[in-house]
C-alpha cells in the first residue's frame, strides 16, 4: 500500500516540478524579449540625439553598457549574431552562423531579413520571392514579434512567414504557421549581418 502511495506522491511531485519549470521558462522568455525591446528603445534614444552618457545617466546604467548595446559588433546586445549553425525560425532552413542572427531562443537568416525589410518598406514592390512573407498589422491586424514580443501596429508592422518553427518552449522541432518579426528587429538584424560581413573571422 505504501509503495502505491509513494508512486502517486512521486508522480504528483514530478507534475508540479514540470508545471513550475514551464512557468519559469515562460517568464524567462518574456524577460529576454523585453531585453530586445529595451535594446530598440536605447537605439531610438541615441538616434534622436541623446549621447551615450546622457542615456546612461537617465537609465541608471553604465555608459559602457549603453555602448555595448549600441555596438552591433559587440555581441552583448539581446539580439546578436549566431555562433553555430542554426535553423531559421521563419523559413526553417539550416543556416551557417555568419548568415544568422540570434534572439531569445529564435533565429532569423540573412535571406529572411532581406525579404522582410524589402516587404515592409514597400509592399507594392515586393518580388515573387518576397511573397513567401506578408506584412501584418499594416491596417491594425493582430500578432507579436517572435524576437522582441511587441504587438503589431500601423507604426510597427510585422513580416510574417507562412510557416516557421514552434516557439522555444516546444520540446519537439515542428513547423507552424505565422513566425513573425518586426521592422525594428529586421533593421537591427540587418545591421548585425552587415557588420558581420565585414568581419568574417569574428565568430569565436
Amino acid at each position: 500500500m505504501s509503495t502505491v502511495v509513494d508512486i502517486l506522491s512521486l508522480d504528483a511531485l514530478v507534475a508540479e516540478a514540470r508545471r513550475l519549470q514551464e512557468r519559469t521558462l515562460r517568464r524567462q522568455l518574456r524577460a529576454e524579449r523585453a531585453s530586445v525591446a529595451f535594446q530598440h528603445a536605447i537605439r531610438r534614444l541615441h538616434a534622436s540625439g541623446a549621447s551615450i552618457r546622457e542615456i546612461a545617466a537617465a537609465l541608471g546604467i553604465s555608459h559602457q553598457r549603453v555602448h555595448q548595446i549600441l555596438d552591433v559588433t559587440s555581441g552583448k546586445g539581446a539580439l546578436k549574431r549566431a555562433r553555430a549553425q542554426v535553423i531559421c525560425n521563419l523559413c526553417t532552413e539550416h543556416i551557417a552562423p555568419e548568415c544568422a542572427v540570434a534572439g531569445p531562443g529564435v533565429y532569423v537568416c540573412a535571406g529572411c531579413v532581406e525579404r522582410g525589410r524589402r516587404l515592409l518598406v514597400s509592399p507594392a514592390s515586393a518580388t515573387a520571392q518576397d511573397e513567401s512573407m506578408r506584412p501584418l498589422a499594416l491596417d491594425g491586424g493582430k500578432g507579436t514579434c517572435g524576437f522582441c514580443g511587441r504587438s503589431a501596429s500601423a507604426l510597427q508592422p510585422l513580416a510574417r512567414a507562412p510557416r516557421g518553427l514552434a516557439p522555444p518552449l516546444e520540446r519537439r522541432r515542428r513547423r507552424r504557421p505565422g513566425a513573425s518579426i518586426c521592422r525594428d528587429c529586421l533593421d537591427l538584424a540587418g545591421q548585425i549581418l552587415e557588420a558581420q560581413a565585414k568581419r568574417p573571422d569574428s565568430i569565436a
